[in-house]
């Protein structure tokens, strides 16, 4: 969930035959609003399916990907044994929108990937926690200083031609 910013319940449904290796997408047929929604995979999520695919060899197509629909347990150990907040299912489509919008994806696409129909707009409000080492590299990234004077250029004095 948190390589393509599904649901857990969009996560849980999908079958081999919704992952197109090829054209690395993947498929979500069960979907909040009911309607199908193709999603391009991210590098890190192809590879995670391309070893899922290998190491379980010849699996029909039908066969969910996830064998796995439940994680809270996992969850919740994980975090505790790093000592940070509980982590939740939902918190991973949080992890996914945000890195992608620090990557520098634009909103809509972002907003796309994990089926939000509004352009962003719940996206800007909801999911865009930036972190502060993001913020901080964005603020050296904005520079108003003047356009340094060609190095070539004459200055002439008021008077002279």
């Amino acid at each position: 969930m948190a390589y393509t910013g599904a649901r857990k319940t969009e996560a849980a449904n999908v079958v081999w035959s919704d992952v197109n290796f090829v054209g690395e997408t993947v498929t979500f047929r069960v979907t909040k609003n009911g309607e199908t929604r193709k999603v391009q995979l991210i590098d890190v999520a192809k590879v995670l399916l391309e070893r899922l695919k290998v190491r379980r060899g010849n699996v029909p197509l039908n066969e969910p990907v996830l064998r796995v629909c439940e994680a809270r347990g996992s969850l919740t150990a994980a975090a505790k044994t790093i000592g940070i907040p509980n982590v939740t299912h939902h918190d991973m489509r949080e992890v996914f929108a945000t890195t992608a919008i620090e990557c520098g994806v634009d909103i809509p696409t972002v907003a796309d990937w994990p089926g939000h129909k509004d352009g962003g707009k719940l996206l800007l409000e909801r999911y865009s926690k930036h972190r502060d080492e993001h913020k901080r590299l964005a603020a050296r990234r904005v520079d108003f200083s003047p356009v340094p004077p060609a190095q070539n250029l004459t200055v002439m004095k008021h008077g002279t031609a």
